[in-house]
């Protein structure tokens, strides 16, 4: 009898293991309906009701997701998303935004990047990790890495406050798969944000090359003003400076010449810390030369070294930007643009817009000078000119494009080398100019140029290098492949008209 007691309870073990297994599967597919089919204005909401149908199907009392974050220049796992029962609700509160250097847990970076997983009893782990999670009365954790695109975005987590366990093979599956499905819905929202983000930064090239190269020279100095707070509401930073470079025997100097700042953020034109400014006495040494080599610099103010700490406190400054900005190829000075409410690192398109608004400033000034319009006077004379763009990066081609929108000229552009390649040898469109970006995946600058070469001689089709790194040695291997001339990035707006207007008059 006993024996076939031990049977009957051996079946309802397995019975109730597979009905588990489909109750866990049925949560996948749950989670998967709630993410998945979810809109961008829903993101937020289905990921709560994403982590609350894993914590039920789990009995479990938190559900987290942790998001990688770098903080004073150190990476960060952040709590961004929590899900409680009411057990957890009692227990000792895990607020949102709690953040933790990973420099303080050794070897859970190194864990998670090789996509290992946390699974354990906390009484089971060192005794560090032990106290740490154990002040929040966990007793049971499981945190699996999350990633974007191979990257480590930050990891997905589930505690018990009450009941230590180990989870089952089949419990880490299923929340290895809705980690998946959590990892892509933030991608989705991420790159929906960062679309939208380059859209308004985009937007903002349009509307500052509007107010700066249409209006007259003594107008000017307004016109940079409003060109400066819509460039700063785009990036949202509450101050703008421009600085101009001057030495005092020998020994740089620069003293700030324009300001813009948001409401309720104080001035610092004419204070000590915007007048009379040395390189060498004021900020780090290796800034000057970094400038020299056209190199952004920025960052946290609490990250920078002491001597650059001690000149931005005072003026209440936690995050900066600085853009060098040139005259004929000599370091003129630096558009500075202040954030002084939060702690952040500037995107590499951030970047980009805010070099953009040097060149139009230093096309503006010079413009203003000369009395003339640049605009207009590209309007005027290349209307319906045609010139092909080679550049790898979107937002590249999209400054560009920004940048002479109002010029008349039309603009045609491939991504790559080959591309380029492909297009002027089928003869179906016939160019005035190539502007041609020199490092590119599948076939860079030069080699296109050399291939191009055999078709088009030097004086019937200009080429010219489109590049952020201007050296020496990248001009000899420019002429050496045939190109025309130079611009710098994003792109010199009088020297690219002068140029297109000298290769026009040469075919008429």
């Amino acid at each position: 009898m006993s024996k076939i007691t031990n049977i009957i309870a051996e079946l309802s073990a397995i019975e109730s293991s597979l009905l588990y297994r489909e109750k866990l599967l049925d949560t996948v597919s749950e989670v998967a309906q709630v993410l998945l089919t979810s809109s961008e204005a829903e993101a937020l909401a289905a990921t709560k009701k994403g982590m609350e149908i894993v914590g039920k199907c789990l009995n479990t009392d938190r559900v987290q997701i942790w998001r990688n974050e770098m903080i004073n220049g150190e990476l960060h796992f952040v709590m961004r998303y929590e899900w409680l029962s009411a057990i957890g609700e009692e227990k000792k509160l895990v607020p949102l935004g709690l953040k933790f250097p990973y420099s303080s847990k050794p070897g859970w970076l190194e864990m998670f990047k090789s996509g290992k997983a946390i699974n354990s009893k906390v009484s089971d782990l060192s005794p560090e990790d032990a106290a740490f999670l154990g002040y929040y009365e966990m007793v049971s954790i499981v945190c699996l890495p999350m990633f974007i695109n191979q990257e480590l975005i930050g990891f997905f987590s589930v505690d018990d406050c009450v009941k230590p366990r180990v989870f089952t093979n089949d419990e880490m599956k299923m929340m290895g798969s809705t980690g998946l499905m959590f990892a892509s819905v933030f991608n989705r929202v991420e790159q929906a944000e960062t679309l939208k983000r380059r859209e308004n930064l985009l937007q903002s090239v349009n509307r500052a090359t509007h107010f700066m190269l249409n209006t007259s020279a003594e107008n000017f100095t307004n016109a940079l003003h409003e060109a400066m707070r819509v460039i700063a509401q785009a990036i949202k930073v509450d101050r703008v400076f421009i600085f101009k470079n001057f030495k005092i025997d020998g020994i740089p100097h620069c003293t700030q010449v324009h300001e813009w700042v948001a409401a309720g953020i104080e001035s610092m034109t004419g204070s000590p810390l915007a007048t009379d400014v040395s390189y060498y006495d004021s900020v780090p040494l290796d800034w000057h030369e970094q400038f020299n080599r056209g190199e952004i610099v920025h960052g946290l103010v609490s990250a920078f070294p002491e001597k650059a700490r001690n000149y931005f406190i005072p003026g209440d400054v936690i995050s900066t930007i600085f853009v060098p900005v040139f005259k004929d190829s000599d370091f003129w000075g630096f558009i500075g643009f202040d954030d002084c409410a939060n702690e952040r690192h500037f995107t590499k398109d951030e970047a980009e817009i805010l070099r953009t608004f040097g060149f139009l400033f230093m096309n503006a000034m010079d413009r203003g000078k000369k009395g003339g319009n640049v605009i207009a006077d590209g309007s005027a004379a290349h209307m319906g000119k045609r010139v092909l763009l080679v550049e790898d990066v979107e937002l590249n081609r999209d400054i560009v494009k920004a940048l002479l929108a109002d010029s008349g000229i039309i603009i045609d552009c491939v991504e790559n080398g080959n591309e380029a390649l492909s297009v002027l040898l089928s003869e179906n469109v016939k160019y005035d100019m190539v502007l041609m970006d020199l490092a590119m995946p599948v076939m860079d600058g030069f080699e296109a140029t050399r291939r191009i070469r055999k078709k088009y001689p030097i004086a019937e089709l200009p080429i010219i290098a489109l590049t952020g790194n201007i050296t020496m040695e990248i001009i000899d291997q420019c002429n050496a492949v045939g190109m025309n001339d130079f611009i710098s990035k994003p792109i010199e707006i009088d020297k690219f008209f002068a140029l297109l207007r000298n290769a026009t008059a040469h075919k008429s």
